[in-house]
């Protein structure tokens, strides 16, 4: 998965070996230092430049995901040292998460992700507050019996109205 800061400095991609931070000038990557060693399926920055936030894999239970806010650099994407990372993670039945399936809606209130069969999450989300202990969340279920949730997007405006959920049967 990658992401690009709103603010067009860095790019951050998910490798098997975590997620790197790339700083971009005129155009050019610099080179990359990595942020988290997550396995992150789907990552996005949020509208502050502030925060990556990262969707792995949930490896207990039944599925779901397991939400990950990692304290950036809003001019260089990398870790903030000595800061705390939250997390929030959402169990849902039969659900898998597909590679890069998550936005962040451009007035930074909430998280979408694609959960295939486990449907769509729709999570609230602050910048000063992201993924506070005790986090509730709206769980979409998928349209038909055999569809599978696999793309999420976002109206592009700063106050948005709709957001669109690609399923497939």
């Amino acid at each position: 998965a990658m992401a690009i800061a709103p603010n067009g400095k860095f790019l951050c991609v998910s490798t098997s070996n975590g997620v790197f931070a790339y700083s971009i000038t005129n155009g050019a990557l610099g080179t990359g230092v990595q942020v988290t060693q997550d396995l992150a399926y789907a990552i996005q920055v949020d509208a502050t430049d502030s925060w990556l936030v990262e969707a792995i894999p949930f490896t207990g239970g039944s599925g779901g995901v397991v939400l990950s806010a990692v304290p950036i650099n809003s001019s260089t994407g990398t870790f903030v040292t000595g800061s705390s990372e939250p997390t929030a993670t959402i169990s849902i039945a039969d659900a898998t998460l597909p590679l890069g399936q998550m936005v962040i809606s451009k007035d930074n209130r909430n998280v979408f992700v694609a959960l295939e069969t486990g449907g769509t999450i729709v999570v609230p989300f602050s910048s000063s507050n992201p993924l506070p202990a005790g986090l509730s969340y709206t769980h979409i279920p998928v349209a038909h019996s055999i569809g599978s949730s696999l793309s999420v997007a976002v109206d592009p405006s700063t106050t948005p109205r709709l957001f669109y959920i690609g399923e497939t049967l």
